[in-house]
């Protein structure tokens, strides 16, 4: 089923005002979607999507699209000024997801091994939980809310997130040895540290 054959009808290149919510219906594509959401949001959770081709192009509010089965977030939207919704599906990339987004960035329960194309500035709440995640490189630069990276095979990302931000000029010895001391994870010792000590 397409978005053009919902109740909303064809939609393509136009501006809609309000929330629009296709949740649940079996779609498989956004085709026939507007280009720009005013005063609303966007809700394509719970169908059969695989792409996110169509989909529009600036939202003024949340955009959800939990619950598909989505592999990649190209073609989504490039503007969304409340939070992006987008775990539960199969995620093996965050290309494609906005740089900046206004509210907060769902991501967990997906099947990410980087955060690389995350968006760089996330106003609200970051989780990026259940994944395959090992480091916070390319995480976001900026995070207004809270940082949650839970049941990842590394536990100690959001310990590790936080040492990066609060000590963004320490060098990679430093940064490791701060780790260790942390957490006592050898992990994070280069090689030639562990076999110099006894642990």
């Amino acid at each position: 089923m397409r978005f053009k054959d919902t109740k909303y009808g064809d939609l393509t290149g136009k501006i809609f005002i309000g929330n629009i919510n296709v949740s649940g219906i079996g779609l498989t594509s956004l085709k026939g979607s507007p280009k720009i959401i005013i005063n609303g949001g966007f809700d394509c959770s719970y169908n059969q999507l695989t792409s996110l081709k169509c989909s529009p192009h600036i939202i003024r509010g949340s955009f959800i699209c939990n619950n598909n089965q989505l592999t990649s977030l190209k073609c989504s939207p490039k503007e969304v000024t409340d939070s992006f919704i987008c775990y539960d599906n199969h995620l093996i990339s965050l290309e494609g997801a906005p740089t900046e987004v206004g509210g907060g960035f769902f991501c967990g329960k997906n099947k990410l091994t980087s955060f690389e194309h995350s968006p760089k500035i996330v106003g609200g709440n970051f989780n990026a939980s259940d994944n395959q995640l090992t480091t916070t490189k390319d995480a976001p630069d900026e995070i207004g809310g809270i940082f949650r990276c839970s049941h990842n095979p590394n536990p100690h990302l959001e310990t590790e997130y936080k040492i990066r931000k609060e000590n963004p000029d320490l060098s990679d010895e430093d940064f490791a040895m701060k780790m260790y001391n942390e957490t006592d994870d050898t992990n994070y010792l280069p090689q030639e540290v562990i076999d110099a000590f006894i642990f």
